[in-house]
């Protein structure tokens, strides 16, 4: 029964053959759309079968990028494991050599096991490539052709329907026993964490055919034809792996199947053996045994060596053809050694001999122990019970050098992966110290496994010389008497930081003549997290940022410059470090690791790296509910500022990526005032919050935050590594003082805090980047904001990218809980409307054309959904509203606005993206008086000089006070250049018309009438304004024109050179 290219599909002696189908015709996006619509997870791959893009055996991707993706494939493939069933996943069988395949599937599904599998509508199977495999060229036009076909190392010519092919038959199992990974065999893999081919073309040139088993024949069907698979019991799918996972096919007399009833796993309780050992690892194991083979100690003694390590082998889960592997070489080595030393004959029967061992030692084990109770195996006790005196005897003879027999056994177990015991006080102190783990850590997201914090160094060496009983040298021993490393146990999230001293004597030893004796003593320097380490976020541009998480969750987050900060975090109970010489090597060892750690949507989909955000796509159907909601409940004015609340909130989850790719986008902060009783912190929490991920969201990304946030890590943890929607709710006067860097981070481009306050530290600067748009909810007025909170901040030129929207003092009509809406999230939504005008919405230049952008696509989705329409242009309408305020806005700006706002342009330009603040401008434009049309200058009237110089002495004193502590580099640099312009008398600063300043030529600019001055013997016109003045326009964002005299004006005589 071994499959060939099938004939045509025969129901009854006289049906007609199912009609061949047309590669031209059938498009692989039909497949994939057929494939897709039964909940399979869809790969695209190309002509070498490799995928197109990024995949997942957890995840699949939308449809639209799916299909996006399948443009450039040449066929399609299916996942294992993801499967859109609650109750069942996926599994393909993937079959290689089809005639030991089969009988494996014989034996597990009897007789009929083609018909169980592949015989019914609801089955799913086909063939893949001709055999031998890698090895035939074929020139097939479409699928279900019989071409001619060539075997390139033989040149012998067939036809395809002459050869044996390869085959694969999807099956669905329980997801309680679905395998944690693909298991793979010479026959048979079953593929769980990978994908399988199913239609397109082979690399050996003929396509992947859809086949059916139907009276005792393979013939081939439409793909539309194929089903889900057969579905299959934990039981039968135990027995299968069983099989598979054997050296070799069990024999089994008679026409029934013998299924076997456990996996050698479940009886013995060893692994599945299909861990596979590299070529080192094979060649220094080899060479460990070798010495001790060459051995004369009696008849069995190979026996004993090969029998010992195929039990340890077996026992660490390594395959068969491994151990079989090491076997043959040390076979073939005796073989080799005495072939000069025995005639034929006697060679003959020395082979035969040690042939034989095989069976008895490395078939036996992998056979029958673990499928037999009755037959045991070796243990680590047994092994070295049995060749302890050989490896020293070994080493006596001179075979084995520069080890004790202590040392051969632990370097056996090294390559094995064989852990060495723990002593009983190490074990008490793991008992005692390690925190417990209230978390299943096997659940935990694959990704994080990256972050297992490992430390292993020695820190101090000693060397000493091995000799025998007669004095002669047979080696040196190096060893570690001081070394730092980490202990945990498989199920803890926690691990402990260990110090090991070692004292060493040396003592006799009957065979060996000396052999040293450790005495070790153990301390207990910190308990950290199990899974921290630096994390390179491609969307925060190389900076990197330590990372440790709890309970599967961020736990603390730092920039890479801010260690201390990481660090204070990792001594807070469960945590503590009691030794500070652990805090290099911690830092020194941190694992590094290069991911989108970031929750958000991505230019790919959408990345939720705990797994607990709903990403289905919903489509328009949950802003419709909330549409509707508000219509009813808020009044009319404020129903318009609640909608405009919800598309702002939503297209947020798009400014982050916005802002990756356009520098220069203003993600506005909304800011919400009202007296109370309107309705928002109902929008905020009722409404928002479902449409982004409700509290499931809120309690692993902190969505939407009740009053101030208290503490700099709670900050730092807050705003790093998260590009979801930031909602501030329930803000008073207090709270936005507490907040006022996170308004700050939220700026053009990629926003940086920079906060200057005694809880961040001695008067240091602390910066972390924030991607999140905010929307913010108050009762302060935002005037009052402006005054009192963010000129605390030295940066004036904030309020520019804020938008107010004043409520109306008009209650929200009572409801109760049943009332709200349920809401689902918009996520997969908007990741699908983002793939598909991604060009048109990065080339926003505010959060308002954004929204305006959003608004037409959605409409544009829904073309003849009324309420759709009506939707949109609600939210059209207040875009359109609030763009007219912000026009008027810009015309009533003062001179010292325009000043200002040019200021920030023309550094921003000349500094190419570096994160601005009113200091860092106003420095630029000192340090650079040409480049920026400034000029400082001495006024001739000796008392106005000193009536400047008070001024600008109170500006510097309140304004730049000396610090306390360390203190920003920028703010350092301005108060010595004001410092100096004071002692030297230069407090008149000169702007120049025609400069970047003012390009124009006002006749009257901040309250001063033009004048003609001299800059580098050139006469220009300027603008003499006191230098005190120019400070608090920058400062402080006041003109205070009524409070200073403008200085003198004069042609040329208004300063002194």
């Amino acid at each position: 029964m071994t499959p060939a290219t099938p004939r045509p599909p025969v129901t009854d002696p006289n049906a007609t053959p199912l009609k061949k189908h047309d590669a031209q015709k059938i498009k692989l996006a039909d497949v994939a759309r057929h494939l897709y619509s039964m909940g399979f997870n869809v790969i695209p791959v190309n002509e070498e079968k490799k995928p197109i893009g990024s995949w997942s055996a957890d995840a699949r991707l939308k449809w639209e990028e799916l299909e996006r993706r399948l443009a450039k494939a040449s066929g399609v493939a299916i996942t294992g494991r993801y499967l859109e069933d609650k109750d069942y996943g996926a599994v393909v069988l993937d079959l290689d050599n089809v005639n030991e395949a089969f009988e494996i599937l014989r034996q597990v599904f009897g007789d009929e096991w083609a018909v169980r599998l592949c015989g019914h509508e609801w089955t799913f199977c086909g063939f893949t490539g001709p055999r031998p495999k890698g090895k035939v060229k074929c020139e097939c036009k479409a699928p279900g052709q019989d071409c001619d076909c060539v075997n390139t190392e033989t040149g012998e010519h067939r036809k395809l329907s002459e050869l044996p092919r390869g085959m694969y038959i999807v099956i669905r199992v329980p997801r309680q026993c679905l395998p944690s990974g693909t298991i793979r065999s010479d026959a048979v893999e079953v593929m769980v964490s990978n994908y399988e081919v199913v239609y397109g073309k082979h690399p050996s040139g003929v396509f992947y055919e859809p086949v059916r088993f139907e009276n005792g024949k393979w013939v081939s069907v439409d793909y539309r034809e194929l089903g889900p698979g057969e579905t299959l019991n934990c039981n039968e799918l135990k027995t299968l792996i069983a099989l598979i996972s054997e050296p070799g096919q069990q024999q089994v007399t008679g026409n029934e199947p013998q299924p076997a009833t456990a996996t050698a796993a479940v009886v013995a309780g060893f692994p599945e053996p299909v861990r596979q050992l590299d070529e080192d690892q094979l060649r220094r194991l080899i060479n460990l045994a070798w010495p001790i083979y060459q051995l004369d100690y009696g008849a069995h003694w190979h026996d004993h060596l090969l029998f010992g390590l195929a039990c340890l082998m077996r026992r660490k889960g390594i395959r068969y053809e491994d151990a079989r592997k090491v076997a043959e070489t040390l076979i073939n080595m005796w073989i080799q050694a005495k072939s000069t030393k025995l005639n034929e004959l006697e060679l003959a029967e020395e082979t035969k001999k040690e042939n034989k061992h095989i069976e008895e030692t490395v078939d036996h084990v992998y056979k029958k122990v673990g499928h037999d109770t009755g037959k045991r195996c070796w243990g680590r006790k047994k092994f070295e019970a049995k060749l302890t005196k050989a490896v020293a005897q070994a080493i006596n003879q001179g075979l084995a050098k520069g080890f004790t027999p202590k040392d051969w056994f632990n370097e056996i177990y090294k390559i094995l992966g064989i852990k060495k015991k723990r002593s009983g006080l190490l074990r008490k102190i793991i008992e005692k110290r390690l925190p417990k783990t209230r978390i299943d850590v096997s659940q935990l997201p694959e990704w994080i496994w990256k972050f297992e914090f490992k430390l292993n160094v020695c820190e101090d060496w000693y060397q000493d010389k091995v000799k025998t009983e007669n004095g002669a040298l047979i080696g040196r021993k190096v060893g570690c008497s001081r070394r730092v490393r980490t202990f945990t146990i498989e199920d803890s999230q926690y691990t402990l930081l260990v110090e090991i001293t070692r004292r060493y004597e040396r003592k006799r030893h009957p065979d060996v003549g000396y052999e040293i004796h450790e005495k070790t003593a153990f301390k207990h320097l910190a308990t950290l997290p199990r899974f921290m380490g630096i994390v390179y976020d491609p969307f925060y541009k190389g900076t990197g940022h330590y990372v440790a998480f709890k309970d599967g969750r961020l736990y603390s987050v730092a920039l890479v410059n801010d260690f201390d900060s990481f660090i204070n975090d990792l001594r807070k109970p469960p945590f503590s470090i009691r030794n500070k010489q652990a805090l290099e090597l911690i830092n020194e060892e941190l694992p590094e690791v290069r991911m989108i750690l970031s929750p958000g949507i991505t230019d790919d989909g959408f990345v939720d790296p705990y797994g607990v955000l709903d990403l289905g796509d919903y489509g328009v159907d949950p802003l419709l509910k909330a549409y509707e909601w508000i219509k009813r409940y808020y009044s009319e004015t404020n129903a318009k500022w609640a909608w405009f609340n919800v598309m702002a909130i939503v297209a947020k989850t798009l400014t982050p990526l916005i802002r990756f790719h356009n520098k220069t986008f203003n993600d506005l902060i909304i800011y919400n005032v009202g007296r109370g009783g309107e309705g928002k912190s109902t929008l905020a929490s009722d409404l928002s919050l479902p449409l982004l991920g409700g509290d499931d969201a809120n309690e692993n990304f902190s969505i939407v935050i009740k009053g101030p946030v208290k503490t700099d890590a709670q900050l730092r943890n807050l705003l790093s590594l998260n590009r979801l929607p930031l909602i501030l709710d329930e803000q008073d006067k207090k709270a936005l003082a507490n907040n006022v860097g996170i308004f700050l981070s939220a700026t053009v481009g990629m926003g940086t805090i920079s906060v200057h306050a005694n809880r961040y530290g001695l008067g240091l600067s602390t910066k972390f980047k924030n991607m999140r748009g905010i929307v913010v909810f108050t009762n302060v007025s935002f005037v009052e904001f402006l005054r009192d909170i963010v000129r605390e901040a030295s940066d004036y030129a904030i309020i520019r990218r804020f938008i107010e929207i004043p409520w109306d003092f008009e209650p929200i009509k009572k409801f109760t809980l049943d009332e709200l809406p349920d809401l689902k999230p918009v996520y997969g939504f908007m990741a699908r409307l983002w793939m598909k005008y991604r060009d048109e919405f990065i080339k926003s230049a505010d959060l308002l054309e954004l929204i305006e952008k959003l608004a037409m696509a959605i409409k544009r989705e829904y073309p003849a959904d009324s309420r759709v329409n009506e939707m949109m242009q609600f939210a059209l309408d207040a875009v359109e509203e609030l763009r007219e305020e912000k026009k008027n806005e810009r015309l009533t700006l003062t001179d010292a606005d325009t000043l200002v706002n040019r200021a920030y342009e023309f550094v921003a330009n000349e500094l190419k993206g570096t994160q601005l603040t009113a200091v860092k401008v106003l420095r630029y434009i000192l340090e650079n008086p040409q480049r920026s049309g400034i000029k400082l200058t001495v006024p001739r009237d000796a008392q106005n000089i000193d009536k400047l110089r008070g001024e600008l002495s109170t500006v510097i004193s309140k304004r730049l006070p000396p610090p306390n502590g360390g203190e920003d580099p920028d703010l350092t640099v301005l108060r010595q250049i004001l410092t100096n312009a004071h002692d030297e008398g230069r407090v008149l600063a000169v702007l120049f018309a025609r400069s970047p300043l003012i390009p124009g030529v006002p006749k009257e600019f901040m309250g001063t009438r033009s004048g003609v001055y001299s800059m580098d013997g050139v006469k220009r016109i300027g603008y003499s304004i006191p230098l005190a003045k120019l400070a608090r326009v920058f400062l402080t964002g006041e003109d205070n024109e009524n409070n200073i005299e403008v200085a003198e004006e004069s042609s040329a005589n208004g300063e002194s050179s």
